[in-house]
C-alpha cells in the first residue's frame, strides 16, 4: 500500500454548546489556568484539559448551554473570542 492512498487523520473535537463533532481547526479551545480563570488557547497545545467551542457560530455563543458551562465567565469568554479571532456578529451557522 502506498502512502498516496492513505488519507490524513483529522482530529475531531466536540463543541460544548451545540455538541457537534467538528475538525479541531474549526473550533476554539479554552482552558482553566492555575487561578481557575478561563483562558483562550490560541495554539491549542496547552497541557491541560480544555473545552471546545465552534469558531464561527453565534448560535453557540447565545445558547443556554454555553452560559451554563462557563457560568459567570461567559461574558469574559465572549470578549476573549472577539479579541483573538476575526469573529463577525453576522455569522449564525453551526
Amino acid at each position: 500500500m502506498s502512502l498516496k492512498n492513505q488519507t490524513k487523520h483529522i482530529p475531531l473535537r466536540r463543541c460544548i454548546s451545540c455538541r457537534q463533532s467538528k475538525a479541531k481547526d474549526s473550533l476554539l479551545r479554552f482552558y482553566k489556568d492555575a487561578n481557575n480563570n478561563w483562558q483562550f488557547d490560541k495554539k491549542q497545545k496547552m497541557q491541560t484539559r480544555g473545552s471546545w467551542l465552534c469558531k464561527d457560530s453565534l448560535n453557540c455563543y447565545e445558547a443556554k448551554s454555553f452560559k451554563k458551562y462557563f457560568g459567570q465567565s461567559h461574558a469574559r469568554i465572549f470578549e476573549l473570542i472577539k479579541l483573538n479571532t476575526n469573529f463577525q456578529a453576522s455569522n449564525r451557522t453551526c
